[in-house]
């Protein structure tokens, strides 16, 4: 007897709708720009399909709380980089990943703090005498204490809940208790230290981590009658004059940020420098990748702080500019205004923990290098810091590989999309091997930007004075530029090509259990996996093929691995299991994991594209090569019916190829003849 056939479809990673894996409508007709376009729908294969949507359980379920989180999300994919038959190498990066996880929860708290302080100094509360500044030390550093708590226990609870014994490298729940006590104390004793010992009160001199501000409130008075001005002018002109009333103090903000650059790039730099003593030729991509992703973790917190506290200052700067919001009260005494006024700014200056007395980036006196009051200025400029690691690390992966580009397009008169997609294809498949040098070029070439762009900043030019003050005014304008187009990025979404890239990087990011940082966001694999299991059990009763795409495949090979009997076939296309996966993670994707997934199923067939950025062979890791099918990319005209070829597909559509959608064909048969064979030993063992 017939069975009924079905496909079980799981889409890639990215933002998808219900029927995004049914595959693209195929343009037949193309006019204009100004006029409509004719397009057919996707070929639809006669048997059953079914599509399982993933794309709520992840990022969107979260919102923006989840983007928040992504910082301390990548701290602790990088512990999950470890290698289970390596224990120097797995606690190598469990080390590091804890250390920069707490590195992340300290610079959070200070910022957290700053960002209060930044909305709080306009509220006329602040400028109350019943206000202490340490009350919103006390109320950050207790609101968070509660959050991580909350996490700890969340956490804890839903990891203890999963049955995926057979694919862990380490005990959860010792690591999710080591790792959120730490950070619970980490908080509770910064917060202590912090009330005790305000850090702007702290005598401290150095280049961009302290200020020059007066010794006490009384100085602050004084320095305001003696010289004339705002509060701004006159305790620059007090600095220029080398007044006595004022001694260099902490900036407690800029050494918390400043100091975790430093730590993210001596971690990343040590991690470079070790990875070779550990031997094994896959150790290298793991340490590289954990180096890369814990210095973007490290940047990426501090530069989305900046770009809120510069966002809420422009807020409350407009809501100041309206007279009818009384409950603000910035004084004018910063401009300038009455001896009141101007008292009522020292007031609340002194009352400030994290942000310290601050002035314009104008020298206050010829000889200074660094201007005393200019650390905002530089905080501000975070973004374009951040832009130029980004561009630093392309340049880097494209000088290491500019030899593939130079090699594709010597082959032959290729369309552009199909030269830079192989091109693409090559990266990431020599993403292990080279990516340990790509990430030495471009510290070196990160620090030499940022030292040039320092250099002009500070030093300026001493024969153009217009030109200095264009270069500080020009960096100011791009710091800006960049931290408003990270803000309507994350807001609207465009362009669309950087979203792809960020989904893609959180989806990977999401897959991993948050057992190394209380603050980490939560996986959707485990919703996933039950969602796929009750899927396939409501069909088992048919000859099923599970198919899964990209980011999918991985879900469908990680579901596969845990079945304890095999009932259906799998199929993978565009999968990173080998490229990403197994390269990045080789403690749960080695060999042996693809051979358990190979166990899980009826048969497996893995698809990929040349013109696949992260596709690649996946069953000849483990002697199958016959089942990794090359799939031909752009397809001949025969192939679409007569109708112009589509343009190269790359990564996409996998799903109406129709090579992929005979073999789905041709799995199904081959499940229904094992079954029927299966059924014939069971009634001749029967009759016996």
């Amino acid at each position: 007897m017939t069975r009924e056939r079905a496909e079980l479809r799981v889409h890639g990673m990215g933002d998808h709708d219900y029927l995004s894996a049914l595959g693209r409508a195929r343009v037949v007709t193309i006019r204009h720009p100004d006029a409509p376009d004719t397009a057919v729908p996707p070929d639809i294969p006669e048997h059953e399909v079914r599509l399982l949507n993933w794309s709520r359980t992840s990022r969107h379920s979260a919102g923006i709380a989840w983007y928040l989180a992504l910082p301390f999300t990548l701290v602790n994919v990088a512990a999950h980089m470890g290698r289970k038959d390596s224990a120097g190498h797995r606690w190598t990066l469990w080390a590091a990943s804890v250390l920069a996880g707490v590195a992340l929860t300290i610079t959070a708290h200070v910022w957290l703090v700053a960002l209060v302080e930044t909305v709080s100094r306009q509220v006329r509360a602040t400028y109350s005498d019943e206000y202490s500044g340490a009350t919103v030390v006390i109320a950050v550093t207790a609101l968070l204490a509660l959050l991580i708590a909350v996490r700890w226990i969340y956490t804890s609870y839903r990891v203890s809940r999963r049955s995926e014994s057979r694919m862990r490298v380490w005990k959860p729940a010792w690591s999710i208790a080591i790792t959120s006590a730490l950070n619970l104390v980490v908080v509770v004793v910064l917060g202590v230290v912090m009330v005790t010992w305000p850090p702007t009160q702290i005598p401290f001199e150095f280049p961009l981590l302290s200020t020059h501000v007066p010794e006490s409130d009384g100085a602050f008075r004084r320095i305001v009658d003696e010289f004339p001005g705002s509060v701004v002018d006159a305790v620059c002109a007090a600095h220029g004059a080398g007044s006595p009333l004022l001694e260099w103090r902490l900036n407690p903000l800029a050494a918390v940020v400043f100091g975790g650059f430093g730590f993210a790039l001596a971690t990343s730099v040590l991690l470079l420098l070790i990875a070779p003593f550990f031997g094994a030729k896959k150790t290298i991509p793991t340490f590289a990748g954990a180096a890369l992703i814990i210095g973007v973790g490290i940047a990426l917190l501090n530069a989305v702080a900046a770009t809120l506290r510069l966002g809420l200052e422009w807020v409350m700067i407009f809501l100041d500019s309206q007279d009818s919001l009384g409950w603000l009260a910035r004084p004018s005494g910063a401009q300038g205004g009455g001896p009141d006024e101007r008292a009522a700014v020292i007031g609340a200056v002194s009352e400030r923990y994290v942000l310290a007395f601050q002035g314009g980036i104008a020298r206050c006196h010829p000889n200074d290098v660094v201007p005393p009051y200019a650390t905002t200025y530089y905080l501000d400029s975070l973004p374009l810091i951040g832009l130029l690691g980004l561009l630093s690390l392309a340049f880097g992966l494209w000088l290491v590989n500019r030899s593939a580009l130079q090699r594709i397009t010597r082959t032959g008169d290729l369309p552009a999309k199909q030269v830079k997609l192989e091109f693409a294809h090559d990266v990431v498949g020599r993403l292990g091997s080279r990516l340990w040098i790509g990430m030495l070029v471009a510290i070196v070439t990160w620090l030499a930007l940022v030292f040039l762009v320092w250099a002009a900043v500070t030093q300026g030019f001493s024969s153009c004075n217009w030109c200095s003050r264009f270069v500080r005014d020009a960096v100011r304008v791009v710091a800006q530029v960049v931290a408003v187009g990270a803000v309507i990025f994350v807001i609207w979404g465009h362009p669309q090509t950087v979203r792809r890239i960020f989904a893609m990087v959180a989806d990977i990011a999401g897959f991993w259990d948050p057992t190394f940082h209380p603050l980490a966001g939560d996986t959707y694999r485990h919703r996933v996996i039950v969602g796929l299991e009750e899927e396939a059990d409501s069909i088992s009763d048919r000859d099923v093929v599970l198919v899964g795409h990209s980011q999918g495949s991985v879900i469908a090979a990680w579901f596969s691995a845990n079945r304890e009997q095999p009932t259906f076939a799998l199929v993978t296309c565009g999968s990173p299991l080998v490229s990403l996966y197994q390269t990045f993670f080789p403690g749960y994707f080695d060999d042996d994991f693809l051979k358990a997934v190979d166990r899980g199923t009826l048969c497996w067939r893995n698809f990929w594209r040349r013109t696949d950025p992260i596709a690649t062979p996946v069953l000849r890791q483990i002697g199958k090569p016959d089942g990794d099918v090359r799939l031909q990319d752009p397809l001949p005209v025969s192939e679409v019916h007569g109708a112009p070829p589509p343009s190269v597909r790359g990564h996409s559509d996998y799903w109406t190829d129709p090579t992929q959608m005979a073999t789905v064909v041709g799995l199904m048969e081959m499940a229904e003849v094992a079954e029927s064979s299966e059924d014939g030993a069971q009634d001749d063992a029967e009759e016996q």
